[in-house]
This record gives C-alpha cells, structure tokens and sequence, in this order.
C-alpha cells in the first residue's frame, strides 16, 4: 500500500476530524490510493463507509493544495442511496447535490453547473440523456 507524505497525513487527520468520523483501515487504503493517483475498487459490505471514502476528498483535495473548490463527480443507479447519502454529506458540511430522477431543481442545477457543490450525485441516465451534463463535464470548472 502507499503511503502519505507527513503533510497528506495531517491534511486526512484535519479532515476525519473537521468531519467527526474515524476511516476504517479499508477506507484509509482507498483514499491513499486516490491520492497516489492510483485507480480504486472498493468492496465493502453494505454500511461500511464506502460513501465516505469519495465524500472526504474535495475537503482533503482542498486542504492539501490550500484552495477550495474541489469537485467529486459519483455516479450510482441507487437513486435512493444516493438521496440520503445528499442528506448526510450535507449535515456533515460536504456540500451535496443529487441530479437523478425526481430531481427539478434549476436553481441547484445552475450551482452544479458554476462548481458550487463539493459532490455531485448523478443517476447516470442523466449523464447519458441530457447533453447540458455532459457539456459541464468538459467546463473549465470540470477540468481541474
């Protein structure tokens, strides 16, 4: 497994705690694998924090390059997960949309579209059906 530079180690550790949540073994390997730029494939039973380990990195992204504005894109066909893991990442302070069916909100899609949500939620029969999503995708707010 690789390991984190002592400033990524405090940088995960101001996080955990900004967020009030202890990573699990399992989860810390797997964002010290994204951080190493390393690709991800985590399996994990059902309520053991998978969520988290995508939920943290814009916090961690931003306090690691001192900025703020980094974006997390996931995309899931559980539209019902993903409506309450909005719920809690927003109650945690991660600011969280879900662009999925039953969603009709064009003032939070005018939000998306200028980078103001740390995690965007996407059922992906929106990425795939609708060209505005796609065109945002390839924004300068995107590409970062």
């Amino acid at each position: 497994m690789a390991t984190l530079s002592v400033a990524e180690m405090e940088a995960l550790e101001i996080c955990c705690r900004i967020l009030g949540i202890q990573l699990s073994p399992e989860q810390e390997a797997a964002v010290t694998s994204i951080l190493k730029q390393r690709d991800v494939f985590v399996s994990l039973p059902t309520g053991a924090g998978k969520s988290i380990c995508y939920a943290i990195l814009p916090l961690l992204f931003d306090t690691i390059k001192k900025t703020k504005g980094s974006i997390v894109i996931v995309t899931s066909p559980l539209l019902a997960l993903m409506k309450d893991q909005a719920r809690i990442f927003n109650e945690k302070g991660i600011r969280t949309v879900y662009i999925g069916s039953g969603h009709d909100d064009a003032n939070a899609d005018e939000e998306v579209m200028q980078g103001e949500y740390q995690v965007v939620l996407f059922g992906p029969e929106r990425i795939l059906q609708s060209s505005k999503w796609r065109k945002m995708l390839l924004s300068s707010v995107y590409q970062e």
